[in-house]
C-alpha cells in the first residue's frame, strides 16, 4: 500500500532558494522556518547568530540543527550501507520514508522494507488523560518511533480496521465521525478486534 503524505509534498513546493538574510530571520513570516532550515543546511550562519536574529530559544534551534546533521549523514549512505541505528535516529527525528529515500538515493518502498528488515517499526502508546492520578482507561492512541513497548495489547484474530474520513472543517465533520463510532459499536458484539481512527492517524500507524 502506498500512502502519500502532504507534509512531504509541501516542503518541495516551498523551498527557500537563496541564502537567508538577517531580514529573513528577524521577521516572523511564514517563510522564516524555511530560511532557518536552508541556512543550517548550507552553514550560512551558526546557532548563536540564529538565536540573536530570531530570539527563538536555543532548545528548538538545536533540535532543528540535529535534523540537518542527520540529513548530512544520510547523504553519505545508500540503502545497502545505511545502518539501523541511523535509520532509527532519522525516524525518531521525524524524517519520513520518502525523505529518507531522497537522501540515500532510493525509493520509499525500498526504505520501508529496509526498516522492516532491521526491525524499525513504531510502537503504539496510550495518551494519559488523567495525568497519572490513576490508570487511564481511555483508548486514545498514537504511534512513535521513540519506543520501548506497546501500551496496549493487540488481538489480530478476526481484526477489522475502520478508517475515518480524515479532517473536515469545523461544523461539517460530526456525522462522518459518528458513522465510524456506529460501525465500531456494531462490530464489537461480534467478538471482533476493532481498530478505528482518522485517516491521518491510520496513515501514520501503518508506516
Amino acid at each position: 500500500m502506498h500512502i502519500r503524505k502532504g507534509g512531504d509534498l509541501a516542503l518541495k513546493i516551498f523551498e527557500f532558494h537563496r541564502p537567508p538574510t538577517a531580514d529573513d530571520l528577524e521577521k516572523p513570516t511564514d517563510k522564516r522556518m524555511l530560511a532557518l532550515a536552508r541556512g543550517m543546511y548550507y552553514s550560512d550562519f551558526d546557532l548563536e547568530e540564529a538565536h540573536a536574529l530570531t530570539a527563538i530559544d536555543g532548545w528548538f534551534l538545536f533540535r532543528m540543527q540535529n535534523i540537518v546533521d542527520i540529513y548530512h549523514r544520510l547523504e553519505k549512505e545508500d540503502v545497502t550501507t545505511v545502518t539501523g541505528e541511523l535509520l532509527l535516529e532519522a525516524k525518531q527525528a521525524g524524517v519520513s520514508d520518502r525523505q529518507l529515500a531522497k537522501k540515500i538515493g532510493s525509493n520509499e518502498y525500498t526504505v520501508r522494507q529496509a526498516r522492516f528488515a532491521k526491525g524499525i517499526t513504531p510502537c503504539v502508546k496510550q495518551i494519559d488523560t488523567v495525568a497519572g492520578e490513576w490508570p487511564t482507561q481511555t483508548n486514545y492512541l498514537y504511534t512513535t518511533f521513540i519506543r520501548v513497548e506497546d501500551d496496549v495489547r493487540f488481538n489480530m484474530k478476526n481484526a477489522v480496521m475502520v478508517l475515518g474520513s480524515g479532517v473536515y472543517r469545523i461544523g461539517s465533520s460530526v456525522e462522518f465521525h459518528l458513522s465510524c463510532v456506529v460501525w465500531i459499536r456494531e462490530l464489537k458484539p461480534e467478538e471482533t478486534s476493532v481498530f478505528g481512527g482518522f485517516i491521518l492517524f491510520v496513515a501514520i500507524f501503518m508506516t
